[in-house]
């Protein structure tokens, strides 16, 4: 009998089994970001949307060279290494994918950047980073993976210096939907959005009214929140668009055997598109300042 993965290890078996799909249709072997693209005046390709992002955490966190980062949740290091080189910040990243710390870390040394971009085979929510060390604390699309939001939060407080900078950029249910799915769940709506979050093996998304609450519950200030959805919707599309492609490349993946198992990963190009459709879910940026 299989023994039931636990979710931290449901978390890693994702990112690990799923790497080959970025890789193909992500682009990730150059920019070695999984998040999805900013879109703006001046952005023409798909590369550029994706350091577009990394570059809104320089922005919304006041990024400065010699700055102390930590990126919780930070994948093949891609924007960690991004921000280490052009921003000259020294940055610790935390992922619990052993495989992805593996590489990051090879990475960051043949780019010569061993001393200033670091990675370890960590969970998010219980680090051993020091308390008070960091002016910025990041995670793009990766506090979604917290089953209690509220833990990662209280972590990233701890890891601040006093008004310190937080940045979140990640998928939310719409605060709105909170009171009408309390009067009356929608249960159409529901499984949508709980498809899209198991595709991902993300316990489910928080609402921005939450996650605002949590901030306060976890130590912040001057919370704000911008609303950036329609920047990210070319990645919305190009995740569609590609969707029976990568149906093709899992069935190919697993006719040579380089694939084994359950995999959901390709029907979550489905899923984000569809309850975007509807309007369950917003792109947001938080930032917060600790107290």
């Amino acid at each position: 009998m299989n023994k039931q993965k636990t979710y931290h290890e449901e978390v890693e078996y994702y990112y690990q089994s799923s790497q080959k799909d970025y890789e193909i249709i992500w682009g990730i072997k150059k920019h070695k970001s999984l998040h999805y693209g900013f879109w703006e005046k001046g952005i023409k390709n798909h590369e550029q949307a994706i350091n577009n992002t990394t570059e809104k955490v320089a922005h919304y966190g006041g990024l400065k060279a010699g700055m102390q980062l930590a990126d919780l949740g930070c994948g093949l290091g891609g924007p960690a290494m991004y921000l280490a080189k052009k921003y000259k910040a020294k940055v610790d990243g935390v992922s619990i994918t052993r495989k992805q710390i593996t590489q990051a870390n090879a990475r960051a040394e043949h780019m010569g950047l061993k001393e200033d971009a670091k990675f370890y085979a960590e969970d998010y929510c219980n680090t051993s980073l020091d308390s008070g060390h960091y002016d910025l604390v990041y995670g793009i699309e990766s506090y979604c993976h917290a089953q209690d939001k509220l833990d990662v939060l209280s972590e990233s407080a701890r890891l601040l210096k006093k008004d310190g900078k937080l940045v979140v950029l990640d998928f939310f249910w719409k605060g709105a939907l909170r009171r009408a799915q309390d009067d009356k769940l929608n249960t159409k709506d529901t499984t949508a959005m709980k498809n899209w979050a198991k595709s991902w093996a993300v316990s489910d998304f928080a609402y921005e009214t939450v996650f605002e609450e949590q901030l306060v519950q976890a130590g912040f200030k001057n919370i704000e929140k911008h609303v950036v959805t329609k920047n990210v919707a070319p990645s919305i599309k190009r995740l569609y668009y590609i969707f029976i492609p990568s149906a093709a490349v899992d069935w190919l993946l697993r006719l040579i055997g380089k694939r084994k198992g359950k995999h959901e990963n390709m029907w979550s190009a489905y899923y984000q598109y569809q309850c975007w459709k509807r309007g369950l879910w917003e792109y947001c940026i938080f930032t917060a300042e600790k107290k």
